[in-house]
């Protein structure tokens, strides 16, 4: 079901349940109201009956005449006059007797002065009559004929109304569920637009209601999947190119060893010449492998407590193994309360401390790197120098990128991937990397962690 037929008949029901319990209130305010307005009319037959009886000393045949005469025409009635001994003085009629008079009916009629009761449809008034010092005893039944059929009618409109209404009420809430859902309809149309091939499209509202905000949020998100494309597309096309270099390579080198016999020679230096380019292939692939980890989600990335000094030494030491002219210089603040605990992941921050120190190492002229870690605030600041040539003014904006290798790459081989997967890194642990160099003065990397 969709939503506005949902929305049309909830309503719907809900007015179905609020004025039929209106409509039933009235019938029942009717009912009520009939009721004691002839009880009140009984009563006051019988009094009259019992005055005209009594004081004006109508002949009880010449009453029984007017009432024969009279029958039918407003209600039917039938009125009995008894002494207080319980001797029936008047009945309108004998032969129908509708109230079974009993000794312990006139009895409880004598003690409480008036009662009311109703004996199937009729209803039955009794009351203790005084006159001239003399006590008596009345009863008058009588069935609401007319009564019972404006009730029947005031029914049979209610329940017309009640429909009635109910039929507008469902035709017109639908109407203007329609009407509200609208913009819906048009933001699922202007959705259905956007596709892979036009990310570009956004959703545009001038009113100021929840559909623009949901608008909003789906151009942000749009904003994310957009960027995320490009980068997958810039990603995708950039590792094709690099891995077609080292590929290229090394099969030039295996079909020139394979063209002609060889000398032992240069079957040793096309050898040499292929792992070097399988080495190229295997740093380019981990260093792919590590940025693809860097791009989960925060949340599938497992977070501890982490020393940072304990983890510099750590990729001092593994970088030292690796290449061991590297020259590694760790350097803390002498503070006293020097703050080392950062929210982490080990792997991941040994990544981007070894990168850093391999790169400023690999770019030094003397294979050397100076870490320096200090705190500011709530941070811990590890800054990573070099004496290298520095980076170009006009390259300090997209040093970050992936694959992207400055004017001075000649200087050492790598990938382009390194400072691209720092920064991921960085970002994914709250905290901010930034570069500075001053012309010929080599290059300073900083990183800033938030303290636990």
């Amino acid at each position: 079901m969709k939503i506005k037929s949902r929305l049309s008949f909830l309503f719907t029901l809900f007015s179905a349940v609020l004025l039929g319990g209106f409509t039933y209130a009235i019938y029942l305010t009717y009912l009520h109201n009939r009721e004691e307005e002839f009880y009140k009319k009984i009563q006051l037959q019988a009094i009259t009956k019992a005055e005209l009886l009594l004081e004006a000393k109508v002949h009880a045949s010449t009453l029984q005449t007017i009432y024969e005469s009279s029958y039918n025409v407003l209600f039917q009635e039938e009125v009995a006059i008894y002494t207080t001994d319980y001797e029936l003085l008047y009945h309108d009629a004998v032969e129908i007797d509708i109230v079974k008079e009993t000794p312990i009916m006139l009895e409880r009629i004598s003690r409480q002065g008036e009662i009311f009761f109703k004996q199937d449809d009729w209803q039955v008034v009794g009351i203790r009559y005084e006159h001239e010092g003399q006590t008596y005893l009345i009863t008058a039944a009588a069935y609401d004929a007319y009564g019972f059929q404006k009730l029947e009618n005031l029914k049979y409109s209610l329940m017309l109304i009640l429909a009635i209404m109910l039929v507008v009420i469902y035709f017109t809430s639908h109407f203007f569920a329609r009407k509200a859902l609208k913009p819906l309809i048009n933001l699922n149309q202007d959705i259905g637009k956007i596709t892979a091939s036009n990310l570009d499209l956004r959703l545009s509202r001038k009113e100021k209601d929840e559909i623009t905000e949901i608008s909003q949020s789906f151009n942000h998100m749009l904003d994310r999947l957009e960027k995320s494309f490009n980068a997958q597309k810039n990603f995708v096309s950039n590792i094709a190119h690099e891995l077609r270099t080292p590929l290229a390579a090394l099969m030039a080198e295996l079909e020139i060893a394979t063209l002609k016999k060889k000398s032992k020679e240069e079957l040793l230096e096309a050898v040499k010449n292929s792992l070097e380019d399988a080495k190229r292939m295997r740093e380019l692939t981990q260093d792919l492998l590590d940025l693809a980890k860097a791009s989960y989600e925060t949340s599938e990335i497992t977070m501890s407590s982490l020393r940072v000094d304990e983890l510099l030494m750590e990729s001092n030491i593994e970088i030292k193994r690796s290449f061991k002219n590297y020259q590694i210089q760790l350097i803390f603040d002498e503070t006293e309360d020097l703050e080392m605990e950062v929210n982490g992941n080990s792997y991941l921050l040994l990544v981007t401390f070894k990168n850093l120190m391999e790169n400023a190492c690999k770019f030094s002229a003397d294979q050397s790197c100076h870490v320096k870690v200090g705190n500011k605030g709530k941070e811990v600041i590890i800054s990573f120098h070099d004496n290298g040539p520095g980076i170009q003014l006009e390259e300090m904006d997209r040093i970050f990128e992936p694959f992207f290798r400055g004017a001075n790459s000649d200087r050492a081989e790598g990938t382009g991937v390194g400072l691209s997967l720092c920064k991921r890194i960085v970002e994914i642990h709250k905290g901010s990397i930034a570069i500075e160099s001053p012309q010929n003065q080599g290059a300073v990397f900083t990183v800033r962690l938030p303290l636990l």
